[in-house]
């Protein structure tokens, strides 16, 4: 069964083929000379568009793109305790510092007031330990006191000044604990769909809810190396001659570039850009499929010629010229389309009469009269 479906997919791939080279040697065969068509046929008119190099053309560039959020964070829960209130609703956009959940604080606030009596014990206990250092070193300088004596009373008193230290800290700890139980939005955004309901228990690291900043928002994209013009873009964009543009919504909004690959990826011959994009007004959603426009880059090589005059083969593309009366064919490299004319990088010379008319009606070989020059003066 395999071997008979790729079998027919040969066939099929075959058949594809053999079609498109009959119909590009139909377009590319001039009719026999002894033909009574070649002999009874008049010089059809056509109009023609004289092609001219050398000139500057300013293109613009554009690429697919799928846009991503500048940032997006997991809120997790920094401490143990049932959800007792959620301040937002998904989907909602919270400022930076709002607190958008509270756990149940009761256990923390205990912690905090415990270890706020044990700084209060252990510094009583420090301002005894410092009186008894005073009077035992005023003894000790009098040569009253023993040198064991002041030893160990100026050990008791350091040991009561570091267990301060650890007291005060376990209450900086308490109190931080505490402060987890409402939890804040780490940045300006717009909530997701949470993952826990009031009443549910949470442990540490339990995620609660993803909040994206989508304002700025990023557009990831690839340059193709196509005629060796990556390199010249890239440097372009590295030197901030280059501005990416989108339009959404009939609103033209001009970005940055803030990323250039410093390798090309050897499957797609393609190196990967990143545009940012001021998003006020949130017209721009994460994982919309968006165009990358890029002006300011030129050909000064190529030919410009109405893209009508082109003719896409499964071969290649191809034109008719006119050449001393006949119809000749020229096969073209198309290196970039601009509305309507494209520009053609090999297959074509200065002043060669491009066909752009009855095309439909015109083989290789057929005379042919120019009627009318588009881009000169009229025959």
């Amino acid at each position: 069964m395999d071997y008979l479906k790729q079998f027919l997919s040969i066939v099929i791939a075959v058949a594809i083929l053999s079609a498109g080279y009959i119909f590009y040697k139909k377009l590319t065969t001039p009719p026999s000379k002894g033909t009574p068509q070649n002999q009874m046929m008049g010089a059809i008119p056509v109009d023609v568009y004289k092609a001219k190099s050398g000139v500057t053309i300013p293109h613009r560039l554009e690429y697919p793109s799928k846009t991503k959020t500048y940032r997006s964070i997991d809120i997790i829960a920094r401490v143990s305790g049932y959800v007792t209130k959620i301040n937002y609703r998904d989907g909602e956009f919270v400022a930076k510092g709002a607190t958008i959940f509270e756990i149940e604080d009761g256990v923390y606030a205990a912690k905090v007031r415990q270890a706020e009596a044990s700084v209060e014990n252990q510094r009583a206990i420090v301002k005894k330990a410092e009186s008894e250092f005073n009077r035992i070193k005023s003894l000790y300088e009098e040569k009253i006191a023993s040198q064991q004596d002041y030893e160990n009373v100026t050990a008791q008193y350091e040991s009561s000044k570091a267990l301060l230290k650890g007291f005060i800290a376990q209450l900086e700890m308490a109190k931080i604990d505490l402060g987890y139980t409402k939890v804040k939005s780490p940045i300006y955004g717009v909530l997701s769909i949470r993952d826990v309901e009031v009443g549910s228990f949470v442990q540490t690291g339990k995620k609660l809810v993803t909040i994206q900043q989508i304002n700025p928002v990023y557009a990831e994209f690839s340059v193709p190396d196509v005629d060796n013009k990556m390199y010249d873009i890239v440097k372009l964009v590295k030197a901030g001659k280059l501005k990416p543009i989108v339009e959404v919504k009939n609103i033209k909004l001009v970005g940055d570039f803030d990323f250039i690959d410093s390798v090309i990826d050897p499957n797609t011959s393609t190196i990967k850009m990143r545009a940012v994009f001021n998003n006020r007004g949130n017209l721009i959603m994460p994982g919309d499929f968006i165009r990358i426009k890029i002006d300011g880059v030129t050909i000064n090589e190529g030919i410009k010629i109405p893209t009508k005059a082109i003719i896409h083969t499964p071969i290649g593309s191809m034109v008719y010229i006119v050449n001393n009366g006949l119809v000749e064919v020229r096969n073209v490299t198309v290196v970039a389309e601009e509305n309507e004319y494209s520009i053609v990088g090999q297959g074509l010379k200065d002043n060669d009469n491009v066909i752009i008319n009855n095309i439909i009606k015109i083989r290789p070989g057929a005379p042919v009269s120019i009627d009318k020059v588009i881009n000169g003066e009229s025959r």
